[in-house]
């Protein structure tokens, strides 16, 4: 549904990212207009935000050494902004033990199937979330997008290309709607199964 980019800072580099980002955001009316001339769905994307990407931001909690702001996404935001240079190491600890597997593993890593996808929601509106979902798959509309089965995946970039024994710079993050992947994969008259997956 969406990929995500989003660069390791060190805490004593934030005024270079804020420099850079603040230099850098003409990506994001690019990307809208991009997206908009290709699209052939008028209803997908109905809502913009004007307005500048601000400086890197945080959630209050407990200092980090290392920052991880959300900068360009795929689809670009069109409703809610300001999650661009949201610094995810402040979200919880999801994203710090995501860095510390990507460190350990040095490749792409799925994550746990989960509902929390605020990512995702920066690029949809909850309308415009279940319109995508609504063009793959007839569900139950009284429960919401969100609450449908999503996990990520996530890429580590590094200093040097293809040399996973260089400096883990970043990430990629991508959401993946699990409901896709068993659209029409029933006959018709059964309904229901129970799916048993085993990481391999």
């Amino acid at each position: 549904e969406s990929l995500t980019w989003t660069p390791f800072v060190p805490v004593n580099e934030e005024g270079k990212w804020n420099n850079y980002s603040a230099a850098n955001q003409g990506w994001v009316d690019y990307s809208r207009k991009t997206v908009l001339a290709a699209s052939d769905d008028e209803q997908l994307y109905r809502s913009y935000q004007e307005g500048p990407i601000g400086p890197m931001f945080k959630l209050p909690g407990p200092p980090q050494q290392l920052s991880a702001p959300v900068w360009q996404q795929s689809p670009p935001p069109f409703s809610v902004q300001r999650t661009l240079n949201l610094d995810l190491m402040t979200t919880g600890t999801i994203t710090q033990t995501r860095y510390n597997v990507l460190a350990r593993v040095k490749h792409l890593t799925f994550g746990d199937i989960d509902t929390d996808v605020n990512l995702i929601n920066s690029a949809f509106r909850k309308e415009d979330h279940e319109l995508y979902h609504a063009r793959k798959v007839d569900w139950n509309k009284s429960l919401p997008a969100t609450d449908l089965p999503h996990s990520f995946i996530a890429e580590p970039v590094f200093s040097e290309i293809n040399d996973p024994t260089s400096e883990l710079v970043g990430q990629v993050i991508g959401y993946v709607a699990l409901d896709n992947y068993v659209v029409d994969l029933l006959p018709d008259g059964i309904n229901n199964i129970t799916l048993v997956m085993r990481n391999s």
